[in-house]
């Protein structure tokens, strides 16, 4: 698959190595390629629905790669919010109004893709990055009026 993405972050060339020894985890693959393709960014089609949804979602704002920028980090966010999430999931981006995007990294939910919001309340997006990435529309698409 390729990924479309404004990028924010230099290629570096193993960040899934560097990420995964970090985490003691393995990524999902597609994930991987998105890693090593990209390193995160800002995808050019932001919105999305929840999966159980047909109009409730919200916007991309960026997702995370492995930098040293504090905005765009995959670790430094990892970090951050190591107590909040699920210890099963990992912060891989956010929406513009600060309210985390995350990938599920291990257990019966491995690969999935969640909205978790300030109030702590958790949807599914996604049961893949890559479902994730292809489900994201355009705002013609969300909105029909401006075509």
């Amino acid at each position: 698959m390729l990924y479309v993405m404004k990028e924010m972050n230099p290629k570096i060339s193993d960040p899934i190595k560097i990420f995964e020894d970090f985490l003691e985890k393995e990524l999902p693959r597609d994930y991987r390629l998105f890693l090593e393709q990209t390193n995160g960014g800002i995808p050019f089609r932001k919105y999305f629905l929840f999966k159980d949804s047909d109009n409730d979602g919200t916007i991309v704002n960026i997702l995370l790669g492995i930098t040293d920028n504090d905005y765009n980090s995959l670790i430094k966010h990892y970090n951050k919010y190591k107590n909040i999430v699920p210890s099963c999931m990992i912060p891989i981006g956010n929406d513009q109004g600060g309210n985390m995007i995350l990938l599920s990294i291990s257990g019966n939910s491995y690969g999935s893709i969640y909205f978790l919001d300030h109030e702590k309340a958790a949807f599914l997006i996604a049961d893949s990055f890559e479902e994730f990435i292809n489900n994201l529309k355009s705002e013609e698409e969300m909105n029909p009026l401006l075509k």
